[in-house]
């Protein structure tokens, strides 16, 4: 425990006191991170994002866990072998921790590691809104305001961490986002948006976690030398804290406290909205005096003095009435304590003494006797002392460490899709609630690659993969080809794709890569023309260059080809195939006599019976000769067996004589 403490200025409430009853209060994961904020703001405030250099060379500055009272108490909570922080029912709850744990991390890089898995289940298993908001719930898609005193200050810390501008900038896109969501009119946020919980009032403790959120996630961005130039980021997030000031600024009050709801006359003042909003009023006061100028200040002046009044006193230090943290609609007021409550108290305190200290704040008059002596004058800050803020630290938790990489099958982890998470969790057994990779019993029979948000794909030539697998849901899973999956048709030799007809599709598909895509026909893939009248063929030919090919099946291939079944495929033509006789002369047919002395196209519609022509015919032979078999028609001799209509030289032996 911290033995002594300085009060920097007199709050006319004991900061400290309220610290204990926080600690004492504080049960769940999301108490517990805004306790260890309260705590390194009141102790160690050159350590949190207030401070004057709070990222030291542009990185996370480097503290001792033991030292810091903050992280002492924060550490007791953290697992650093979980997919999250703490095992909770809620996304963003347990990475109210996160800025604790990063600081931690600077000594201990399972810390960092922790955080990181954790990150990731936020921005990347999380469900989303339809706009991409992330939501609170891991179940549904719902977006709380609570959320943006979680999730995103500790995304932006952990921005600075990893050097990473752009996460900083899905930062406050992500605020601009849940803004979206849940802005009501002009300027306040409503509490809760979504299908389980839905809470359409404008909760002031609400709007106060997600003003406190975004002025913490404005100063990371300011004071991290990797992110003070996004100056259109900043001018957002400031704009944003101000129309919900500036909301609460103009509603109405109970006994001088903002009421639990700011647009409803029927609910009682209290004091958890009401501490957390002057905080960031004061906050503000210093971030930018232009802006937030005097009027904030006397607002926030007014409410702190209020709180005073509204702390028990002796060794309790609890503020009341605040509303049920745990049942925001309870119409009864809580009296015994609210964890968040307390620290939002602390929240104040910290701002205010911040704001005094940077000369925006009037200095208070103290309640205590000037100390002076001769030769040191007189001081204006009193050390006051004040029992020690206690804890019992409690062991780590501990557990099976996650390991993304193993299977959702092993170790009783009975690994499984919530329907709206890129990856499978483990629902039992040591890993329960870290990720797994997912096997074919986790993904199921192969669906669509297009259903779900599963977008599959290809993973190049990797003939190990050769089916499609989801990328952007249900990660890991096979899933069933698509025209959107497999593109444009390739060869059927290209690639490993060896494609090959099934017979009952149109088209030949790839059976060793990519399988499942359309290919189109080689004669690999063909084999031997058929007949076009087979099996569904269908052949045809194709009148832009006189090539016949199956239309139906084995579609494609010179000669006539499938346009049915077997699409692409050279099929061997036949009088359907052929239809009605045409000249030999027509179309590139170049008709020509085959070894049966019928005339047939030897170019375009190969094979297909054509009528002789001289061209056809070439020069006249005897009648007699090579089967031509010839006979008078209309008194002029032609062949009547092999070059049938070619004309024909008659024999004069042959030639009987004139009657």
């Amino acid at each position: 425990a911290r033995f002594t403490a300085a009060v920097d200025v007199e709050a006319g409430y004991n900061p400290y006191s309220a610290a204990q009853a926080m600690i004492d209060k504080s049960s769940h994961s999301w108490e517990w991170g805004t306790a260890a904020e309260a705590l390194l703001e009141l102790y160690d405030s050159q350590l949190s994002v207030f401070g004057s250099n709070p990222f030291p060379g542009g990185k996370i500055p480097s503290a001792d866990p033991s030292s810091v009272f903050a992280l002492r108490y924060a550490k007791q909570f953290i697992n650093v072998n979980g997919q999250v922080l703490v095992s909770d029912s809620a996304v963003g709850d347990p990475a109210s921790l996160g800025v604790s744990a990063i600081l931690i991390g600077q000594s201990d890089g399972s810390y960092i590691d922790a955080a990181n898995r954790q990150a990731d289940y936020i921005l990347n298993q999380a469900p989303k809104w339809s706009n991409g908001a992330i939501s609170q719930r891991p179940d549904v898609a719902e977006i709380w305001a609570d959320n943006m005193a979680m999730s995103f200050p500790f995304l932006a810390y952990l921005a600075v961490q990893k050097g990473d501008t752009s996460l900083m900038d899905t930062t406050v896109t992500q605020c601009g986002l849940h803004r979206a969501v849940l802005k009501a009119g002009d300027q306040n946020w409503r509490h809760i948006i979504g299908p389980q919980s839905q809470d359409t009032g404008l909760w002031s403790t609400g709007n106060g976690w997600a003003a406190y959120g975004m002025v913490r996630v404005l100063h990371t961005l300011q004071k991290w030398s990797g992110s003070s130039s996004m100056t259109s980021q900043a001018s957002q997030l400031k704009g944003w804290i101000k129309e919900i000031l500036d909301g609460a600024m103009s509603s109405s009050s109970d006994g001088g406290l903002l009421r639990n709801y700011l647009n409803d006359n029927s609910w009682f003042g209290e004091i958890s909205g009401t501490a957390i909003l002057s905080a960031v009023a004061y906050r503000m006061a210093v971030n930018d005096p232009g802006t937030f100028g005097s009027s904030y200040i006397s607002w926030a002046d007014n409410n702190r003095k209020v709180l005073a009044q509204d702390q028990s006193g002796g060794a309790e230090g609890i503020f009341s009435p605040a509303v049920d943290p745990y049942s925001w609609l309870d119409r009864n007021k809580y009296t015994s304590g609210s964890p968040e409550g307390q620290a939002f108290g602390i929240y104040l305190y910290t701002a205010y003494r911040d704001c005094v200290a940077a000369g925006v704040c009037a200095k208070p008059a103290s309640s205590a006797t000037t100390i002076s002596k001769s030769g040191i004058g007189p001081h204006e800050t009193l050390i006051v002392l004040h029992a020690p803020v206690k804890f019992t630290a409690g062991s780590a938790p501990t557990g099976v460490p996650c390991d993304p990489s193993q299977s959702c099958d092993t170790d009783g982890c009975q690994g499984s899709f919530n329907g709206l998470s890129k990856y499978p969790v483990c629902k039992a057994g040591p890993r329960s609630g870290c990720q797994c990779k997912a096997t074919s019993t986790t993904c199921g029979a192969h669906q669509s690659c297009d259903l779900n948000g599963c977008a599959g794909e290809f993973n190049g030539l990797v003939r190990s993969v050769p089916y499609a697998t989801c990328t952007k849901n249900f990660i890991g899973c096979e899933c069933s080809a698509t025209s959107n999956t497999c593109g444009l048709r390739q060869s059927c030799d290209l690639n490993g794709c060896e494609g090959k007809f099934n017979g009952i599709s149109a088209f030949p598909q790839c059976s060793k890569n990519f399988i499942g895509c359309e290919c189109t026909a080689t004669t690999n893939t063909c084999g031997s023309p058929q007949s076009c009248d087979l099996n569904g063929c269908s052949g045809s030919f194709n009148l832009s260059n006189g090539i016949s090919y199956c239309s139906q099946n084995f579609v494609g291939f010179p000669s006539p080809v499938c346009t049915g079944f077997f699409k692409g495929c050279e099929c061997t033509a036949t009088s359907t195939t052929c239809g009605a006789k045409k000249s030999c002369d027509l179309n590139g047919c170049a008709g020509g006599y085959d070894s049966s002395g019928v005339a047939r196209c030897q170019g375009n519609f190969h094979g297909c019976a054509c009528t002789a022509t001289s061209n056809t015919c070439g020069a006249v032979d005897s009648c007699s000769a090579n089967g031509c078999n010839g006979a008078f028609n209309g008194g002029n001799p032609i062949c009547t067996g092999n070059k049938y209509g070619c004309p024909c030289r008659p024999d004069p032996i042959w030639i009987p004589p004139p009657p």
